[in-house]
């Protein structure tokens, strides 16, 4: 059973959710983090694992999109590498 509560907060609507931890990592987050920074804390952690997950998928989406494109890879390195000898 899920329970959602609404709240305003910082300008922006946010729900209270209810989920289960491990008491270990349960403990770690009282010990760390004070109590009114508790629920900032997980959101931010939730946030950054969540662009992280975006960021694997959008890697794996775009995997391969240039491999039709007729650049020859080692020929424009050659000539940036050639263009910077140039300059010293």
């Amino acid at each position: 059973m899920s329970y959602i509560r609404f709240m305003k907060s910082e300008g922006s609507q946010k729900r209270q959710v209810n989920f289960f931890l491990s008491k270990n990592l349960l403990k770690h987050l009282q010990q760390y983090v004070p109590k009114g920074k508790q629920s900032q804390f997980a959101e931010q952690a939730l946030d950054g694992a969540l662009s992280s997950l975006r960021f694997q998928e959008a890697l794996k989406s775009g995997f391969g999109a240039w491999k039709d494109h007729p650049l020859d890879t080692e020929k424009f390195i050659r000539s940036m590498r050639k263009s910077n000898r140039n300059f010293t």
